[in-house]
C-alpha cells in the first residue's frame, strides 16, 4: 500500500486501509460493489502545508484505489482537506456539517 500513501497525508492511511480491504474482496464481493456503487470518486486533499495529495476511489470499473487522478471520467469529487477527510473517515464529522462549513 505504500504506492497510495503520501508523506504529510493522513488521508493516505485511510485510503491505503481502504485499498487493502478492497483487494481482499472475492471477485463475486467486488462485483457486488461495483453494481451497488457505479461511481468512479476522485478525492483532492490538501494538507495543513497547501499541498495537494489526489487519489481515485473506482467503484465503476476496477473496484479498486489508486493514487491519482481518475482513468476515467470521475461521477464525484471531493475537495477537502486533510483534517476534514480525516474526521469524515473516523466518524468525528458528518459530511452535511463538513459541507456546510466549507
Amino acid at each position: 500500500m505504500s504506492d497510495i500513501k503520501i508523506d504529510g497525508f493522513k488521508s493516505s492511511d485511510v485510503l491505503a486501509a481502504l485499498a487493502k480491504a478492497f483487494e481482499g474482496y472475492s471477485d463475486e464481493e467486488r462485483k457486488a460493489q461495483i453494481k451497488k456503487t457505479n461511481g468512479i470518486f476522485e478525492m483532492r486533499v490538501k494538507n495543513e502545508e497547501g499541498k495537494e495529495g489526489v487519489w481515485t476511489i473506482d467503484l465503476k470499473q476496477t473496484g479498486s484505489v489508486y493514487k491519482g487522478e481518475p482513468k476515467s471520467k470521475a461521477n464525484v469529487t471531493l475537495i477537502l482537506s486533510d483534517e476534514t477527510f480525516t474526521q469524515l473517515a473516523e466518524g468525528k464529522l458528518d459530511g452535511q456539517k463538513a459541507f456546510h462549513d466549507w
